[in-house]
């Protein structure tokens, strides 16, 4: 594992060749960064509980509908958490939700994903900076893209102690992660829930409180 200093602003951790962490400024800025921004944005309402920003208005189906098909085409999750000053860290995560990637997950998810659909699971090492940083404050952020498409959820992350549940969540291969395999005390599992959903796209942006 290389570390550098916190003068260079960042740190890497490598978690076994699978987790690269950043430090930033400000998460809103590094996922704005990325889509197109108008001089001007109106804010609305839509009469069906979606918030815009921008000039189309789109209702709760259509946020959930777009939103799934970034989660489900998008090669990495990014996932924010606040670090022990208080400060912005975010990091790559696998997206096990990407179709592409991980075809066996789909039944997992349909079987241990409820009411908004836009719940996540996240396996981490126990070890990891994310899991102490989460045990002080839970409130985190992911966000998603496919293009210049976007989906940023924010909610809370809680771990996972089901232990029949983590098994059935394991793959083959992740033992380059945690050696020891599914039981291994550096495997964890991370369950996120969403309480708003931000939808990106086409030069707006909708947003619905769950």
């Amino acid at each position: 594992m290389e570390r550098f200093s916190e003068e260079k602003k960042c740190s890497f951790f490598s978690e076994r060749g699978r987790e690269t962490a950043f430090s930033i400024g400000s998460v809103t800025a590094s996922i704005a960064g990325t889509i197109p921004n108008p001089a001007k944005r109106d804010e609305g309402k839509s009469a069906k509980g979606g918030r815009e920003y921008g000039r189309k208005i789109m209702d709760s189906a259509k946020v959930f509908k777009g939103g799934m098909d970034i989660i489900k085409g998008a090669d990495t999750a990014y996932l924010a958490t606040i670090d022990e000053k208080g400060k912005p860290s975010v990091r790559a995560m696998l997206n096990l939700r990407c179709e592409a990637q991980f075809p066996g997950l789909a039944e997992f998810f349909k079987k241990n994903v409820k009411s908004s659909g836009f719940d996540m699971f996240f396996t981490t090492n126990t070890s990891s900076r994310k899991m102490k940083q989460l045990k002080v404050n839970n409130a985190c952020s992911i966000y998603y893209n496919v293009g210049y498409n976007g989906l940023e959820l924010n909610g809370k992350c809680e771990t996972v102690n089901d232990l029949a549940l983590k098994e059935s969540l394991w793959q083959d291969g992740w033992e380059l992660y945690y050696p020891r395999g599914r039981k291994d005390p550096d495997y964890s599992v991370l369950k996120f829930t969403p309480k708003t959903v931000r939808l990106f796209g086409n030069l707006s942006v909708s947003e619905v409180e769950l």
